[in-house]
């Protein structure tokens, strides 16, 4: 019981001494967390020829699809909500889940739109034949992003998707959901 006490009455020391060495006022951070968001809108006037309504409903499982060799689908909108979100952003990446007919290599181009405007590089995937998420794509320092990235700069992200054909003719490629995920450093509590 004696022993019991002493732990305690050292874990309080402890913390009230680290306590100490933080400034009133100052915002204490946790460690580096991530969110995922995924684009929800397209531009009827610049989407693929099947289902592009399907690109942006959320699942993984319904697809929009083309075979048209430099046909886009631009995505208008993701799910990110600025005003309810906060830390600092350290990384800003996209993928897709994805997949093509049998043969060729054929390949889909993610490219950012920032603000609405601004065209991004283009950030190559190459789905296989079974369906699945492209690896993440790193667009934090991409030429014409923005630095320091700011929430409201990840909810006005729009995404250019683009079909490249890279085999037979007339193979199709599938893309159910493009998704952006943010890497960040979030407070904790105000001390």
């Amino acid at each position: 019981m004696k022993k019991r006490l002493l732990i305690v009455i050292a874990l309080v020391l402890i913390l009230t001494l680290a306590g100490m060495f933080l400034p009133r006022g100052e915002v204490a951070y946790a460690s580096p967390a991530e969110k995922a968001f995924y684009f929800d809108a397209y531009n009827a006037g610049e989407a693929w020829k099947t289902n592009p309504a399907n690109m942006t409903d959320g699942s993984e499982s319904s697809y929009a699809s083309t075979k048209t060799s430099a046909q886009v689908e631009a995505l208008t909108g993701n799910t990110c909500t600025a005003a309810s979100e906060s830390g600092a952003i350290t990384k800003v990446e996209l993928r897709c889940y994805a997949y093509r007919d049998v043969g060729g290599d054929d390949e889909i181009y993610l490219r950012p739109v920032f603000g609405g405007t601004t065209d991004g590089n283009n950030y190559q995937v190459t789905p296989d034949t079974s369906g699945g998420w492209s690896a993440y794509k790193d667009i934090t320092s991409d030429a014409n992003a923005p630095s320091p990235w700011a929430w409201a700069d990840v909810e006005g992200l729009d995404c250019v998707v683009e079909y490249l054909p890279g085999g037979p003719p007339n193979n199709n490629v599938y893309c159910s959901k493009v998704e952006i995920r943010v890497t960040y450093t979030p407070r904790s509590r105000q001390l």
